[in-house]
Formats: structure tokens, sequence, C-alpha cells
């Protein structure tokens, strides 16, 4: 990636006012449904390398004929152009060139970006890589500033961005993607070497409005940042989602990114937000904001599973989530983070919030039951978050770390907190029949339940029956003095006040060596996803996403 970054770096970052070194520009203007009332049309007859005079289609244009480097398709901010069938990105350029896509400023004055509209009878895939070999390091392509929107017809299952086999290099950046039946789909199917999906980058994108999935599938360091998927997977139910990681990943990075309203039937949310199946190696899920306040059956926050099978392999080596925030409510049960078959995981610096009152889990591991051949829990570490639950039902519990399978799991530094209105019964911990020895650390958290005292494990009624067993030796269930509890008005954190137990008694040695907000903690770290003294960041006043030109 930093090979086209820095060869394409200045074509992306350009207001178009002029030519980039090594960059031809060519400029196109269409005034379809959805433009400027001013917008004013090109005309193919120019050859577009003239703002003042654009071309108005890519009818009978590419740069195949052209020299390598680096070529640039500006589209005028305020148009729009449609295709009635889809847009092979090789019918575009020759592997050895590089291309990007992105919006110019017209003297006609339009300001919104510039609508690309595809209009297909049939589920093509509108930006379509497949035949292409485009593995050329540096000759990808770059997306900027643009409006890629769908016929929005129900039942249609065509993508908006579809990349498969060899394709490397490509830059998604202020894009908005609405209106398919996937918005982006890597199509990496098998862990296959020589024919790999690698290095693609979405960011500060908004991919919203999508009929079955917002993002599909998988690839190598495949990066999704800083962007909004918002009412993606409307068919509804458990198999459509906001983002779906799928089929083979390897050092996926998914950053900063907003969710919200995933699988929405009839107001309710009903298929998980970011799921993930079939085989993820290395990946990092971080300071993500997932808000589900309308969660029916089936609508979780993260799920990172495998599904049973008797042939396929499942396996999430290595995946760390941590830093996300986390916030599910509504009338049915949910759970905010879960995995399994998940050897060497790491969940911490977490904040789940549950605001329903019925059953709810805020961390499991595993999440339901799993066989098949693949990866087995094993060596799974949750530390450092924090959950509130409001109104937890008796059959709810704020963490879940009872596989079977597993040895050497560490729960320390953990931070729970039962509402006022919560049953006696919610459960801080869940470990099913498994013994203090199965575990590598089960120590320095913290459990408390407003108004009365709380059911400290499946196990154990009490802390004290938990520790006269020889669990949780340093743990406590004090109140450990929230600043305030967690609200859309506060961005859902839950930071301690000055003299809370919390403070320097988190896991001196097995803590997370930062918070929550990337700072590092001491050589006394407290329990919790923050560390005393580090202040939540404000509340953002617009969400994630799209770039306000």
């Amino acid at each position: 990636m930093k090979l086209f970054l820095s060869r394409l770096g200045v074509a992306l970052a350009f207001a178009l006012s002029g030519t980039a070194a090594n960059a031809t520009v060519f400029y196109f203007s269409d005034c379809a449904a959805g433009s400027n009332a001013a917008c004013v049309p090109g005309n193919d007859s120019n050859v577009g390398d003239d703002p003042a005079k654009p071309r108005r289609t890519l009818a009978g244009f590419n740069v195949k004929t052209r020299a390598d480097g680096e070529h640039v398709l500006a589209f005028a901010q305020g148009s729009a152009v449609e295709f009635n069938g889809m847009l092979y990105l090789g019918q575009l350029k020759r592997p050895t060139q590089s291309l990007v896509l992105t919006d110019y400023k017209p003297s006609w004055g339009g300001e919104t970006l510039p609508i690309i509209r595809f209009t297909p009878s049939t589920n093509v895939n509108a930006l379509n890589s497949a035949g292409f070999n485009m593995s050329n390091a540096g000759s990808g392509f770059a997306f900027r500033n643009l409006d890629i929107t769908g016929t929005g017809a129900p039942n249609y299952y065509g993508s908006g961005f579809f990349f498969y086999k060899n394709v490397s290099e490509v830059m998604m950046e202020n894009v908005t993607v609405r209106n398919f039946g996937i918005g982006i789909y890597i199509a990496q199917h098998t862990h296959n070497p020589p024919t790999r999906i690698e290095n693609v980058t979405v960011r500060n994108s908004r991919i919203v409005d999508n009929f079955a999935q917002g993002f599909l599938g998988g690839g190598y360091k495949t990066v999704m940042e800083n962007n909004l998927f918002d009412n993606n997977g409307f068919k509804g139910g458990s198999r459509y989602h906001n983002i779906y990681l799928s089929d083979y990943a390897e050092n996926m990075v998914l950053r900063g990114n907003r969710l919200t309203n995933s699988a929405m039937v009839n107001g309710r949310c009903t298929g998980v937000s970011l799921v993930g199946h079939d085989h993820l190696v290395n990946t990092l899920i971080e300071n993500n904001t997932i808000v589900e306040l309308t969660a029916n059956w089936g609508c979780y926050g993260i799920q990172i599973n495998g599904y049973q099978s008797s042939t396929k392999y499942m396996g999430f080596d290595g995946t760390v989530i941590r830093g996300n925030t986390v916030v599910m409510g509504g009338a049915a049960g949910s759970l905010g983070i879960g995995v399994n078959a998940c050897p060497n995981c790491v969940i911490e610096n977490n904040t789940v919030v549950g605001l329903m009152d019925s059953d709810f889990t805020g961390i499991a591991v595993p999440d339901g039951a799993f066989t098949s051949p693949g990866a087995k829990d094993n060596a799974i570490t949750v530390r450092n978050n924090s959950v509130y639950m409001n109104t937890p039902s008796a059959n709810s519990r704020a963490i879940r770390v009872n596989s079977a399978e597993s040895l050497n799991d560490k729960v320390v530094s953990n931070m729970i907190y039962f509402g006022p209105r919560s049953h006696a019964n919610a459960k801080c911990f869940e470990t099913a029949s498994r013994t203090l020895s199965s575990y590598a650390a089960f120590s320095d958290n913290i459990c408390f339940r407003t108004g009365g005292p709380n059911k400290w494990s499946d196990q154990h009624a009490t802390l004290a029956a938990a520790q006269a067993a020889g669990w949780d030796r340093r743990s406590l269930n004090t109140d450990p003095l929230l600043t305030a509890e967690p609200h859309a008005s506060n961005g859902w954190t839950m930071p301690v006040r000055a003299g809370s137990p919390a403070i320097n008694t988190g896991s001196r040695t097995l803590s997370a060596s930062t918070d929550i907000l990337g700072k590092l903690r001491d050589a006394l770290p407290d329990i919790g996803a923050f560390e005393n003294g580090n202040a939540p960041p404000p509340v953002p006043a617009a969400p994630t996403g799209i770039i306000v030109q």
C-alpha cells in the first residue's frame, strides 16, 4: 500500500485546479437525473483534458492506448452519470497503469459528490474487477469523492464494488456506496496466494442502504477505517449484516467505523452488525462504535464464530477485539461481543452496554455450540473490559468464558456494573463446570450491583464463596464510582471518579498495556477500559463517514 500511496498521493490530494506531476487528467460532466439544476453537460467530441471542455461520458474512452503512469478521471461535482450495466475495471486501463476516479469543481458551481448510478435490469456487479489482473504493485485504483448508487430495487444482489482473483492496491476514500445488494464484495474464497486480493482500503466513506450486506468478504491486508455503515441487510434475518467477514482473510483491520441499523425489519435489528465466519487470521477489530438500540433475537454487536460444518475449516486465530464501544438495546435477548474457534484471541478495553430487560450477555467465549474440522478455543484473554447492564434478567451474565476445550484463558481487570433494576440472579461471570486450574488467571475484577448484592458466578453465589474456593482472590464487589452511567450524551463511556476502588487495582502483570484511548497504563494499572486520569474523548457532532466538502 505504501508504494501505491506514494505514487498516487499527489493525485489523491490535489483539488484538480492543476495537473499532478506524472499524472494525466480527463474531465467529465453528464447531467443525468439527480444532477444540480445548473449542470452543464460536456461533449464526447472533446478530448477532455481541459476542465472547461469536459467529455460527457466514458463512451468509447479508455486509457489503454496511453502511456503508463497515473491517469485521473475527474467527474464534475453536482453531476450524475448512468450506466445500464456493469463497468469492467479492466476496460478502463492496462495492468501497468494506475487510475484515479475522483471529482473536480466545475465552472457552473456544482458542490455535491458526483453521482455514478448503475441501473441494470439483472443482478450484475457495478464496478467489477473479474477477469482482470491488477497484481502489479503501484498500478491499482483509487476512488475518491464519489457517490456510487444502485437501483435500490428489492431482491437485488449485485455489488457496488466487486473484487475477484488478482487485485491489489485499491483505495476508496470519501465514497458513498448505496442501494445495491452488497455494497462492497471482496471475494477471496480460499487461501490461495497465487490469486489473491491484497491491500484494499476503504476509508472515510459511507456504506448505506444496501439490501443484503454492507461489506462482504475478506482478502489480504484489507483495511476499513472511519466509515459509516448504516441500514445494510434490510432483507432481514440472521444472514444479513452491516459487515460480514467471510471466506478467507489475513491481517484484516477494521478501525474507527460506526455501525448502526443492521438488518432492520419493522424497525428492529434482526442480524449481527459485525459478523465473521469461515477462516480469518490475525484480524484486528478496534475502536469501532456499534449502536443497535432496537435489537430483536439474533441482533448482536460483534460475533466472530464458526458455524456447524462437517467439512469446512473454521478458525479465527489471533483475532484482537479492542477499544470498541458496543451498545445494545431492545426487548429481546442479545449479545455484545462473542467469539469461538478463536485460539490466542484477545478481547480488551471494550465498553459493552446492555440496555434491555431480557437476557443479555456482554462478552461470550464461546459463542454457541460449535463443531467442525477447524480451530479450537485456547489461551483466550479477556481483560480490561467495562460492561454495563441496566436491567438484565436472571439469565443474563456480563462475561462468559467457559469453553470446555480451552486451557490457559485469562480473565482479569474487567469492570462490571449492574443498574438498580437488575435481577439479583444476573451473573457477573459464567464458568460452567470448568475448574480454576483450567485458567491461566482469573482475578483482579470488579462486579457491582446498585441497590443490593449480585450473583458472582454460576458456580459461586457470592465473591466471598468464590474466593473461599480459590477464585478471584484480588477481585472486588464494591461500587467502582463511575463518573456517569453510559449514555449517548457522553459517548457511552465508563470512566471512574477519583477515589474509585478500580484505580491501581488491576492485574500488574496481565492488564492491557494501553487503555481504550490508546494511552499507556502505569505500573499500577486500573480495572476497566479507562486508565485513571485519561478523560474520554468529546462526543462527535456528526457520525463517522463522509467528508463534507
